[in-house]
């Protein structure tokens, strides 16, 4: 990725250790990326259907989706879906994500609660994995919610949520979060491995 491609969000510690990549779109991982000589490393995951960590201020939230949605999981959170489905705890009513972040800005009160929980559960989980995975090469935030959030979870301070994590709370919130701001990405990593294969 060029440098334009990438936006600073939170300053941190950066190294030649782990990365790892966020995505937050109209589904939901996480992937540790190790690099082993000149090669990239991203193993297969399915992070997204995790279940939800199970915070007090959330708590109610967590009984909705399991009542609702069947299973309590990251991605029924923190996807698209996820967006819709605190709008819908919250005003008892349907909403799509794009106009549920607008009424956040317009300072719709149901909107703004739903994203305010949003904030605090992405917090949470990427405080959880940045302490599973130590990414001191930097934590990558991609997809398109990623962007249309980004703002919103500068503003919402996701940052002490992510450092709530006791006598580690510093190391949590330590590393360096970037939005990758580049719609062709994934499909750049995919050539990049591609050509790692054939090299090999």
């Amino acid at each position: 990725l060029t440098e334009d491609s990438t936006k600073l969000l939170k300053a941190g510690d950066v190294s030649e250790g782990p990365r790892l990549v966020v995505g937050l779109g109209t589904g939901f991982n996480i992937v540790p990326v190790h690099q082993v000589g000149d090669v990239l490393l991203a193993p297969s995951c399915e992070a997204g259907h995790e279940t939800l960590p199970y915070r007090a201020e959330q708590a109610a939230f967590c009984d909705w989706l399991r009542a609702e949605r069947g299973y309590p999981s990251v991605e029924v959170a923190l996807a698209g879906q996820g967006i819709e489905n605190l709008y819908e705890f919250h005003a008892k009513a349907k909403l799509p994500a794009a106009d549920v972040v607008q009424g956040y800005h317009n300072g719709d009160a149901n909107c703004q609660a739903a994203m305010r929980d949003y904030v605090d559960l992405a917090g949470t989980i990427l405080g959880d994995y940045a302490l599973s995975h130590l990414p001191f090469g930097g934590i990558y935030l991609t997809g398109g919610v990623s962007r249309s959030v980004a703002p919103i979870l500068k503003e919402l301070d996701f940052e002490k949520t992510m450092r709530d994590k006791g006598r580690f709370s510093e190391l949590a919130g330590s590393f360096q979060i970037s939005l990758i701001d580049d719609d062709f990405a994934a499909l750049k990593g995919c050539a990049r491995h591609l050509r790692q294969l054939v090299a090999s």
